[in-house]
C-alpha cells in the first residue's frame, strides 16, 4: 500500500494532528473576521521571520503570536502555510484515491486476459504512482503533527495582512485565492466582506505600483467580459470602461521595455483597441487624462512580478516564500 495513502489516511482521521500544544479552534462562521484593536506597520529593524525549511509544527506557534500581534508579515506567512498544509490535504487525497484506483486495474487485470504491453504499461503506471506518492510524502513532512483549522481562519489572516498593507497578502486576498474553489458555501461571510472591501483595497495596491493588480482592475471595469468563471475581484466590480480605458493605457505605457510575453500583451492591446472603438470621444480624453494622472503619481516597477496572470484579470497564487 502507498505511503501517501498512509499518509492521508493518518491525517483525514486524526484532523491532521498529533501535537496538542499548537492545536487551533477554527473561526468559522463570524460575519466579519476578527482583526486586532490596532495594526502596527512592520519596522525595518523587526525579526526576520523563521526559515521556510522549519517543519510548521516548530514555526506556527511564533507566527501566530507574532500576526496576532498585528505583524503584516507574519499574518501573510502563517496565512500562507496553512494555505500550502490544507492544499497538501487535498493532494494526498486525491494520490489515495488514484492509487485505490489503480489497484483496482491491477486486481481486474490478474483475472482478466490481457496483453503483455497491457501488463508492462500497468506496472510503469504503478511504479510511476508510487513515486509520485512518495514525493507527497516528503514535501507534507513540512506539515505534520498540525492541526489544520477551517478556512475562516486563513481567510482572516490572508485579510489581516492585506488591511495592514503587506504587498503579497494584498494581492493575494484581492485576486480571491484566499477563498477555496471547494469552500464557497463556507466562506459566504467573508466574501460579504470581500465584496464590500475589495474595490478600495484593489486602488491603494494599484497605487502602490502593483501591476498584477493593475491588470486584473483594468479587467474588471470593462462591460464586455469573456465567457466562463471570472475571478472574485470581477465580479465584486462594476464595469466602468473609462476607469478601464485609463488602465490599460497606464500598463501599455508601464510596460514598454520590459519583457511581456504575448498571451498577456495581446489581449491587453487588443481590450484597449476595443474599449477606444465603443467610447465617445470625450470619454477617451477623459480616460486618458486619468492615465496621466496615474502615470506621474504611481510607481513604475521596471519588471513584471514572477507569477502568473490569466486574460481575465485572474492571479497566480502567493507562496510560503513571497511573505517576506
Amino acid at each position: 500500500m502507498g505511503l501517501a495513502w498512509l499518509a492521508w489516511t493518518r491525517w483525514h482521521t486524526d484532523g491532521g494532528a498529533t501535537t496538542p500544544a499548537i492545536a487551533t479552534v477554527a473561526r468559522d462562521g463570524q460575519s466579519a473576521p476578527t482583526l486586532p484593536a490596532a495594526l502596527t506597520t512592520d519596522k525595518p529593524d523587526r525579526q526576520p521571520l523563521p526559515s521556510l525549511r522549519q517543519p510548521l509544527r516548530m514555526v506556527l506557534p511564533e507566527l501566530r503570536r507574532r500576526a496576532d500581534a498585528g505583524e503584516a508579515v507574519a499574518a501573510c506567512r502563517l496565512a500562507a502555510e496553512l494555505e500550502y498544509c490544507a492544499g497538501m490535504r487535498e493532494r494526498l487525497a486525491a494520490d489515495a484515491y488514484q492509487l485505490r484506483l489503480q489497484q483496482r486495474l491491477d486486481a481486474d487485470s490478474a483475472t482478466a486476459t490481457v496483453s503483455r504491453e497491457e501488463r508492462e504499461r500497468l506496472a510503469n503506471a504503478r511504479q510511476e504512482q508510487l513515486r509520485h506518492g512518495e514525493q507527497l510524502l516528503r514535501e507534507s513532512a513540512h506539515c505534520a503533527d498540525v492541526s489544520l483549522p477551517g478556512p475562516g481562519e486563513r481567510i482572516r489572516y490572508w485579510r489581516q495582512g492585506a488591511l495592514a498593507g503587506h504587498p503579497a497578502a494584498l494581492r493575494h486576498y484581492l485576486a480571491g485565492n484566499a477563498f477555496g474553489a471547494n469552500e464557497t458555501l463556507d466562506n459566504l461571510d467573508a466574501l460579504a466582506v470581500y465584496r464590500r472591501e475589495a474595490e478600495d483595497l484593489a486602488w491603494k495596491a494599484a497605487a502602490n505600483g502593483d501591476i498584477a493588480v493593475q491588470l486584473a482592475l483594468a479587467t474588471a471595469y470593462v462591460q464586455e467580459r469573456p465567457p466562463g468563471p471570472q475571478p472574485w475581484l470581477v465580479q465584486a466590480i462594476k464595469p466602468d470602461e473609462i476607469r478601464a480605458l485609463a488602465l490599460h493605457l497606464q500598463l501599455r505605457r508601464q510596460m514598454q521595455g520590459m519583457s511581456v510575453p504575448d498571451f498577456l500583451a495581446t489581449p491587453i492591446a487588443a481590450r484597449q483597441a476595443e474599449l477606444e472603438s465603443r467610447l465617445a470621444p470625450a470619454d477617451i480624453a477623459a480616460a486618458r487624462q486619468l492615465a496621466a494622472d496615474y502615470w506621474n503619481r504611481w510607481p513604475r516597477p521596471r519588471t513584471l512580478p514572477t507569477l502568473w496572470f490569466q486574460p481575465n484579470g485572474g492571479i497566480g497564487p502567493v507562496r510560503r516564500h513571497d511573505c517576506r
